[in-house]
């Protein structure tokens, strides 16, 4: 699994100011799920659907012109290999365990085959928890091990067989100061100091019946 962070930089170098809409998810038919109020939808209206359960949200979001589902993380009203990204971006930790199982799974029914799984969330750092909705980190080895074969056979949720880690990049401490906050990023990514989130690219493949 790559660090691509160096892509970054030369992104917002250009002014890219969101990476994931508009270098990964560019010209992709794309959900967006816990949409919000349409910050990433708005990059693309044309090619990006959402998914919200908040009512003011999804009213928001439609007034604006963007496509918006109401439906959970756990059965998204689409067709199986309909979408050819699926971000969930800041929401995984929001959700229980089971939860985030179900909301992988889905995603990796709505892909289409080399399709991406884009998944963003927060360290456990000392600030985690001053958000009332949080209900538990998941760090990067927390995701990997769902893919990596289970050869103790203790894992209660079966693996994911069709993903595989693809690339990943940290966030450190954004600061008003843009010196500061892009040696916070340099940090975070080279000197694995002060990593704040992090966003993992998982792909998904065809496995064949001698991978099983």
């Amino acid at each position: 699994m790559k660090n691509i962070f160096h892509k970054i930089l030369f992104a917002y170098s250009k002014g890219c100011s969101s990476y994931v809409a508009q270098v990964i998810c560019k010209n992709k038919k794309t959900l967006d799920i816990g949409c919000g109020f349409g910050s990433f939808l708005q990059y693309d209206p044309m090619n990006f659907t959402g998914i919200e359960i908040n009512e003011s949200a999804i009213e928001y979001c439609k007034k604006k012109g963007f496509s918006v589902l109401n439906a959970s993380t756990e059965k998204i009203p689409v067709a199986d290999a309909s979408f050819e990204r699926v971000v969930a971006l800041q929401v995984i930790e929001h959700l229980t365990p089971d939860t985030a199982y179900a909301m992988i799974r889905e995603a990796i029914r709505i892909l289409k085959p080399e399709g991406e799984l884009i998944l963003s969330t927060e360290f456990p750092t000392n600030t985690f928890w001053d958000t009332f909705s949080h209900v538990k980190p998941y760090p990067p080895k927390s995701i990997l091990k769902m893919l990596a074969k289970d050869e103790l056979g203790l894992e209660t949720f079966s693996k994911f067989k069709t993903l595989e880690a693809k690339e990943i990049y940290y966030s450190g401490k954004f600061h008003k100061n843009k010196i500061i906050s892009l040696l916070s990023q340099i940090a975070a990514n080279y000197l694995d100091i002060g990593k704040k989130n992090y966003t993992i690219i998982l792909k998904k493949h065809v496995v064949t019946p001698e991978k099983i």
